[in-house]
């Protein structure tokens, strides 16, 4: 199963769900609708190699909890 999460109000998830012209068969779990699951997290992380990896740094709400 291949799935694709992102926020439907973010116009860069938009503008790269439109440039992927992903399959049928993918699944889009937009994350605001329908929150990620614990399980759905440790699945991300041991894909990335590290639950780092799986957020951006840069983001306001990353810098503003001072993580």
């Amino acid at each position: 199963m291949n799935k694709v999460y992102y926020l439907k109000t973010c116009s860069t998830c938009s503008r790269i769900l439109k440039e992927l012209n992903l399959p049928s068969d993918f699944i889009l779990q937009d994350i605001k609708s329908d929150p990620i699951t614990v399980k759905q997290l440790e699945q991300m992380g041991e894909l990335s190699g590290s639950y780092e990896a799986l957020f951006s740094k840069r983001a306001t709400l990353y810098k503003k909890m001072d993580l």
